[in-house]
């Protein structure tokens, strides 16, 4: 059986242009995954799972 789950995602980021093709950027998102069912031996449980990621990184241009 297939069931289709609502993600939920919010994010902002800034990248800074510098000399010679480099630039540095850095990034927030928001994921949410509401009610998300588990079944186990011991029962069943149904939890949220939200996630915080923080992204960072450098670019080189050639």
């Amino acid at each position: 059986m297939s069931a289709s789950r609502m993600v939920i995602s919010y994010g902002a980021g800034v990248e800074q242009a510098f000399a010679g093709g480099l630039s540095a950027k850095i990034e927030y998102n928001y994921i949410t995954t509401p009610d998300v069912r588990t079944n186990t031996a011991f029962g069943s449980s149904e939890k949220d799972i939200n996630s915080h990621v923080i992204k960072a990184g450098v670019n080189m241009r050639f």
